[in-house]
């Protein structure tokens, strides 16, 4: 199962494994009907598919054979900080590290193109195309972290200037199509009257 997109989250806060991973740690044994409580907001079946999860990368092991699955006893057996992320056959997930990578060149460049993102972007094994690049710069631009330094020109691409650096996460773009900065803990809707973007050669 593929790692959902990014859901709402405030500042400050963590995600759904990340608060179910923390309260077993905590516990050390545990049952899924526990984890509802100690973990909210966390549906049921949110908690069962982490379990499974957990239980299939081996660092979870059932100390009794309970059918019931939100009774079942579970224990931890292989403890460490960060939060497990696998998938259901226990496999580690890779993480979406093209947005991470570009916010960071933006962050080091302060002006640069598309094109100059994409490039950067692309390395240690993440391959960021430009048509990603042009796609992620855009909505930053449409929500105010980015300006228009020099407008396009043919065969050359706007020149954009990072104005709103918030932390070291990149801001997301949702599944409702809106940014979401964990940095700051804000959701910005990209602006849909006109395409603020008009400087970008699309």
């Amino acid at each position: 199962m593929a790692r959902q997109p990014i859901q709402i989250e405030r500042t400050g806060q963590r995600t759904p494994r990340e608060r179910l991973w923390a309260a077993m740690l905590k516990l050390g044994r545990f049952q899924a009907v526990q984890l509802h409580e100690t973990a909210w907001p966390a549906t049921p079946r949110t908690v069962q598919s982490y379990i499974e999860c957990l239980s299939a990368g081996g660092y979870i092991a059932a100390v009794d054979d309970d059918q019931r699955a939100k009774y079942r006893l579970w224990q931890v057996v292989k403890r460490q900080p960060r939060t497990p992320m696998l998938d259901r056959h226990g496999q580690e997930l890779k993480p979406a590290v093209g947005n991470l990578a570009m916010w960071r060149a933006m962050k080091v460049r302060k002006v640069f193109s598309a094109d100059q993102i994409a490039t950067d972007a692309t390395q240690g094994g993440v391959s960021c195309s430009l048509a990603t690049a042009k796609a992620y710069v855009t909505v930053l631009l449409r929500c105010g972290y980015l300006r228009v330094d020099a407008k396009s020109k043919p065969g050359t691409l706007a020149r954009l200037r990072l104005i709103k650096d918030t932390g070291p996460l990149p801001p997301a773009v949702t599944r409702a199509k809106a940014l979401f900065d964990r940095n700051t803990g804000e959701l910005l809707l990209a602006q849909t009257a006109q395409e603020v973007g008009d400087g970008l050669d699309r």
